[in-house]
C-alpha cells in the first residue's frame, strides 16, 4: 500500500513540475521581444512547422508575411503576456474592431454571402484576405508561443483556410502567386489536423 501510495505521490510531483516548467518556458517566449524565428518558438512548434514559409516576415502567405498577420500576431504576442488564461479570440475580434470596418461573421464560408460581402460599400477582396490572414496569424502564433492552439481559435482559424481557397479569394493574388499561395494553405490545412495530438 505504502509503494502505491508513493508511486501515485511521485507521479503527481512529477506532472506538476512538468506543468510548472511548461508554463515557464512559455512565459519566457512571451517575454522576448525580437522577430519570431523558429529558434524562440515552443518546442511543439520547433518540431511540427518545419518548413521556412512559417516563419517568414516576407513571404506573403506566411501566418505573419502579410502586414496584416504581422500586426496581428506581434500585437498578440504583447497582449498575452498579460491575458493567458482569455481566448486568442477575444484578443482577435478587438484587433478586428480597431478597423471600423464591416466584418464578415467568421463562421462564413458561402460563395453567394463571401460575394455580397466583398461587393459591399467601402469593402473588397483583399480586406477579407487581410481579415482571414489575422485569424491564421493569431492561431497559428499561439501554436508557435505556447506549443498549442485552442479549439475556439482553431475553428476560426480552419474556416479562414477554408475561404482562402475558394478561387474568389486566391484571385486577389497575382497570378504568378496563385500556386503559392495554394500550396501554403494546403500545407496549414494539414497542419490543423496534425496539432489535435499536441495540448
Amino acid at each position: 500500500m505504502k509503494t502505491i501510495t508513493h508511486f501515485f505521490g511521485m507521479l503527481l510531483f512529477v506532472l506538476l513540475f512538468s506543468s510548472c516548467r511548461n508554463n515557464a518556458d512559455i512565459k519566457t517566449i512571451l517575454l522576448y521581444d525580437g522577430e519570431m524565428t523558429i529558434d524562440h518558438a515552443h518546442p511543439n512548434a520547433q518540431e511540427l512547422l518545419v518548413n521556412d514559409f512559417y516563419w517568414s516576415s516576407m513571404e506573403e502567405t506566411g501566418p505573419f508575411g502579410s502586414d496584416a498577420g504581422s500586426d496581428a500576431f506581434y500585437g498578440y504576442r504583447a497582449w498575452r503576456r498579460t491575458n493567458i488564461d482569455k481566448s486568442p479570440v477575444e484578443y482577435l475580434r478587438k484587433f478586428y474592431a480597431n478597423w471600423n470596418l464591416k466584418q464578415l461573421d467568421l463562421q462564413e464560408h458561402r460563395d453567394s454571402v463571401i460575394i455580397e460581402y466583398i461587393n459591399s460599400e467601402n469593402i473588397n477582396g483583399m480586406i477579407l484576405v487581410d481579415t482571414d490572414n489575422a485569424a491564421i496569424s493569431v492561431g497559428f502564433g499561439q501554436f508557435m508561443l505556447e506549443g498549442k492552439m485552442d479549439h475556439d481559435i482553431k475553428h476560426l482559424v480552419d474556416l479562414a483556410i477554408t475561404r482562402e481557397r475558394k478561387s474568389i479569394l486566391l484571385e486577389q493574388f497575382a497570378p504568378n502567386y496563385v500556386t503559392t499561395r495554394q500550396k501554403h494553405l494546403e500545407e496549414m490545412a494539414l497542419i490543423l489536423e496534425k496539432m489535435d495530438s499536441y495540448k
